[in-house]
């Protein structure tokens, strides 16, 4: 993906504008292609780790770890990342490492050993490396670990003038990495490439606050979540790479919250937490263009499902 950079007079879009519905995306297929997605849930006690299928059925638990679990990825090479402990869905999560388990359970093992934290994984798409955010230096800033040998390499650098680096995210090619960081106005959607050079701002959203950035797997867009600061209601948006973050769009526009979008292997759907009725936060799925709305879970002894993630195709 060509490397974008930021024109010398943009123009901020005022608000984003709705899916155009004279654009339809090509019919999606069942279930993501891969069909499974792995999540946290945090029922009695602290969160812990769960695989469904993308339709609702064959819900079970993957991990029963007292300090708890949650943010999964799913590498093609069959393992699972997590973060622990963890004993909610938060934004940070202090004194958590990275763990690796495999989806049926076996072979839990540690993987990173700091003390501040580290969190927001991601494996790259050959299963190789893993993007993160970490807390080592005392300022939370992104980090890549080969998980072979264990080399550890910080990609951003924000400590000294107080910048946050968070929520990293690969591309589908992995030559680039999207992240959030609050160097020129709060919690933009930033670009860089996957060896931290050409750190390029993409977002134009004047006060509003961006989260979650994940790439749709054409690599051709990307979906993140954005709320306004005076409104608790985040809502998912669709942004073409090509527009350079001048164009925002809603996937569905009502006053329903959604948040944390994350693209099938299919390129077709998005899986999101959603709470509709105020409280029980659930998982939910619906095509690229916002249609089709799903529920996945309906955990009623959890209040919280989230974190979600899907399986890659082999």
């Amino acid at each position: 993906i060509p490397t974008r950079t930021i024109p010398p007079t943009p123009t901020v879009p005022s608000e984003p504008t709705q899916l155009p519905t004279e654009t339809p995306l090509p019919g999606p297929t069942p279930f993501g292609g891969s069909g499974q997605i792995v999540f946290a849930a945090d029922g009695a006690g602290n969160p812990q780790l769960y695989i469904i299928n993308a339709d609702g059925t064959d819900l079970r638990k993957l991990t029963d770890i007292s300090a708890g679990a949650c943010q999964p990825d799913w590498s093609r090479n069959d393992e699972i990342v997590f973060v622990s402990p963890c004993t909610g869905e938060q934004d940070e999560y202090p004194g958590s490492n990275l763990w690796l388990i495999n989806p049926d359970g076996s072979d839990l093992r540690q993987l990173t050993f700091g003390t501040l934290g580290d969190y927001d994984p991601e494996w790259s798409p050959d299963g190789t490396q893993i993007v993160y955010t970490s807390v080592r230096t005392g300022f939370p800033q992104i980090h890549l670990l080969n998980v072979a040998d264990g080399t550890d390499t910080p990609l951003t650098n924000g400590v000294t003038q107080g910048i946050r680096n968070i929520q990293p995210s690969f591309s589908p090619d992995g030559a680039q990495i999207v992240f959030i960081s609050v160097r020129e106005g709060p919690y933009q959607v930033w670009l860089m490439n996957v060896d931290g050079s050409e750190q390029t701002r993409f977002s134009r959203s004047e006060n509003r606050i961006n989260s979650w950035p994940t790439f749709t797997a054409d690599g051709q867009a990307l979906i993140f979540t954005q709320r306004e600061t005076s409104v608790e209601v985040p809502k998912i948006i669709f942004s073409p790479l090509e527009e350079d973050g001048f164009v925002e769009i809603i996937l569905v526009e009502d006053l329903i919250p959604r948040r944390a979008g994350v693209v099938s292997p299919d390129g077709m759907w998005v899986v999101f937490e959603s709470w509709p009725l105020g409280s029980n936060h659930e998982l939910f799925i619906m095509t690229l263009a916002g249609e089709q709305i799903t529920p996945i879970t309906n955990t009623v002894e959890a209040i919280f499902d989230f974190d979600p993630a899907w399986r890659p195709n082999p």
